[in-house]
């Protein structure tokens, strides 16, 4: 038994459904002053992906690898908008 993979075949990232409030509230994160660039960027992803767009359009557009855009979209299907502020240990300003 033989399976053939296509090159040329388009993979289709999973859809993002966003309720409104949630929209909002995305929305609000992106416009704020005090939310860090990163929480920001993560944002603009969600949301672009809940307008229906690819991972590799969103990529271009935000100015990213295709690779973070695909694993901010699986977690936020996963784990909600709350996991778009946790920043690794490690990361970020240190405190001194």
């Amino acid at each position: 038994m033989r399976v053939w993979y296509f090159a040329y075949m388009p993979r289709h990232a999973p859809p993002v459904n966003l309720i409104e409030t949630d929209r909002q509230e995305l929305e609000r994160w992106v416009s704020a002053h005090h939310t860090p660039q990163q929480v920001s960027q993560r944002c603009r992803i969600v949301l672009a992906a809940a307008n229906g767009q690819e991972n590799a359009v969103i990529a271009d557009d935000v100015g990213l690898n295709f690779k973070t855009v695909a694993l901010w979209r699986k977690r936020f299907i996963a784990e909600g908008a709350d996991c778009l502020w946790e920043v690794a240990e490690g990361r970020g300003r240190k405190r001194g």
